[in-house]
């Protein structure tokens, strides 16, 4: 790229930063000069109308070494839209045209509020065009009073979008609103992606359909763990009960339902108003995409350059007769009375987490799965002695059992599966969720989608429509997990904003907090198996080890995946007390390309989890 290309970045962007109070096509524009760097001439002019849009012009002359002007002009086109005051972005109008330096540029898919981001090959050898004061231009509207303080100096290589001192001036005409980025969902993404670009100078628009801060703290992890925080307690003091601890706690579930509000209740004014106090622009109701650029949310009609689908995910249909007598792991989370036989649909992470705090309360309890197999993506080990634990625990298991139809008779609700009719008071949908974009009209945007979500590639930039973004459980990359929707967040914030970020999901710990807890990172068993000797798994049996007995638990256990030859870690898969914590030392040893050797060789402090793993390696 040359240093003409890099530094003629500043320059429509300061155009960009003019309000256009557009008289249509037909209107001729004020022209007076205004004198640019080197010797430049900048003046603007018009053109005809052509259609709905017409065209400012900068008029750019060089002088010749000699002091002489060039004999030719170059034309930095601007296309404004004469219906709604808009830049229009159409990738077959050249942006810049000179025919004899041979300088062209096509209008880039960045910004319906201004031409930006005119990165990419350039064919001269200029050496600059950042006009150093606009106040001679008269475009038919006024100049932001920012101007001279950001064409002051050389902003050459400063791309405009990562300033925050670059913001251009809000352009309306009825009823439609132009941002830069328009985020649809308020979790765990829209809490990364928002701040980031609104202090950048971006104006940001968030819509949500429900009460703002999405799944996880709402109606997700963060309330569930604050119910399993009393199973814990519970459970560990019957399985102490029979060696020193008298007395039985038991949970009361209004109180711990009422404990669980105080957590979940602040949430939706704290992240909405957090998110205002950022920038943003917090809007409510149905989003629906009309364009590659439109939305549609409670009768406006908003247009974006960057719109991201964080709509995050809800229940997969389940498809059989009595759907609608099943409750939702949300409703769940909300019940003010647990009813006394309840049947989890699903073997899953959701099943197996609520299963064990229903029964600590003191529910009659039966897991229902499809297939033979519970936990598909932990070790099938593992998972095989989590459903030991459990049976213990006398929760039913029932593998190989799908369900065929839910139904009511009299005040109960009956489960028909292939073997038997299973009786309870409450069915619970613990049998997968999915990505929620079935009604944005993501067809209508050309943004293509699977079952998993969005397709985007490792920008997490949408493969059909670059203006389109998805991140979290909306896109079909990466675990369905908070912290991998907090980093993908990230990812959109950066690519955004001009930087070249990606995503890798290899090394993400993922954990089943069941009784007691399920961990893994890194690389399945089942692929190791796959690999033959290039790779070693070392299994223990932690069920007799110090760490484990003196808490009570008699279900514990590891596997650990490393490169044969080096000692590479590559995967750990763990059960037991503190599984969720110690995942993470692995992960970061993982990532690290740490060794067996490296561990072993640390000294851990003692007793604690932590030094188990010297032994686990």
């Amino acid at each position: 790229m040359s240093s003409w290309g890099r530094s003629a970045i500043a320059a429509p962007s300061a155009v960009g930063l003019l309000t256009l109070r557009c008289q249509r096509a037909k209107d001729q524009l004020s022209s007076r000069d205004a004198a640019g760097p080197g010797g430049r001439k900048i003046g603007p002019s018009a053109e005809p109308e052509v259609g709905n849009f017409f065209y400012l012009l900068l008029h750019v002359t060089t002088p010749h070494a000699n002091g002489r002007r060039a004999g030719k002009a170059q034309r930095l086109g601007l296309i404004v839209s004469a219906d709604h005051c808009l830049c229009q972005r159409n990738e077959d109008t050249p942006l810049l045209s000179d025919p004899t330096d041979s300088v062209t540029r096509r209008l880039p898919a960045a910004s319906a509020r201004r031409v930006e981001n005119l990165d990419g090959d350039w064919s001269s050898s200029h050496q600059g065009l950042i006009p150093a004061d606009f106040s001679h231009c008269q475009w038919g509207g006024r100049v932001d009073p920012r101007l001279p303080d950001l064409t002051q100096g050389n902003l050459r290589g400063q791309s405009p979008i990562a300033s925050p001192r670059i913001r251009d001036i809000d352009v309306r005409e009825g009823n439609v609103t132009d941002y830069e980025v328009m985020v649809i969902g308020s979790g765990t993404v829209a809490q990364n992606v928002v701040p980031r670009c609104a202090q950048a100078g971006l104006r940001v628009a968030v819509i949500d359909r429900l009460p703002y801060g999405g799944t996880c703290a709402r109606r997700g992890c963060d309330p569930k763990k604050v119910l399993l925080a009393a199973a814990e307690a519970v459970g560990r003091a019957r399985m102490l009960s029979d060696v020193g601890l008298v007395g039985q706690p038991v949970i009361d579930w209004p109180a711990l339902m009422a404990r669980k509000r105080t957590f979940t209740e602040p949430v939706a004014p704290r992240i909405e108003g957090w998110l205002r106090e950022t920038g943003a622009e917090t809007l409510h109701g149905d989003a629906r995409i009309v364009g590659r650029d439109q939305v549609e949310v409670a009768g406006r009609s908003l247009r974006a350059a960057n719109i991201v689908v964080a709509t995050g995910a809800r229940p997969m249909p389940l498809g059989f007769e009595g759907e609608e007598l099943v409750t939702t792991s949300d409703e769940f989370l909300e019940l003010d009375e647990l009813a006394p036989r309840i049947v989890f649909i699903g073997g899953g992470y959701i099943s197996f987490e609520f299963a064990w705090l229903a029964r600590v309360v003191g529910a009659e309890v039966t897991i229902l799965h499809r297939s033979s197999r519970v936990l598909k993506s932990f070790d099938g080990g593992l998972a095989a002695m989590v459903v030991e634990r459990y049976r213990a625990l006398g929760i039913r298991v029932l593998t190989d059992a799908p369900v065929r139809r839910v139904r009511r008779e009299g005040g109960d609700l009956l489960v028909d599966t292939d073997a038997e009719a299973i009786v309870a008071d409450l069915v619970v949908h613990g049998a997968g969720r999915m990505a929620d974009i079935d009604d944005l009209g993501l067809i209508s945007a050309g943004v293509e989608f699977g079952p998993r979500g969005v397709h985007v590639d490792a920008h997490l930039r949408s493969v059909s429509n670059p203006r389109a973004w998805a991140a979290g459980d909306a896109a079909d990359i990466g675990a369905p997990l908070t912290p991998v929707a907090s980093r993908q967040g990230k990812i959109v914030a950066a690519g955004i904003l001009g930087e070249d970020a990606v995503f890798d999901g290899q090394v993400t710990p993922s954990v089943v907090f069941s009784d007691p807890p399920l961990a893994a990172v890194g690389m399945s068993t089942d692929e190791a198996q796959t690999l033959g000797d290039s790779v070693s798994i070392k299994r223990s049996d932690m069920g007799s080890w110090f760490t484990q007995r003196r808490l009570g638990h008699t279900h514990a256990g590891s596997a650990i995946v490393t490169d044969a030859s080096s000692g590479q870690l590559l995967g750990a898969h763990l059960l037991g007390a503190n599984a969720d914590e110690l995942i993470n030392v692995f992960a970061l040893a993982i990532r690290q390309g740490a060794t067996r050797d490296d561990l072993m060789a640390t000294t851990w402090a003692y007793p604690t989890a932590s030094s188990d793993v010297s032994y686990m390696v």
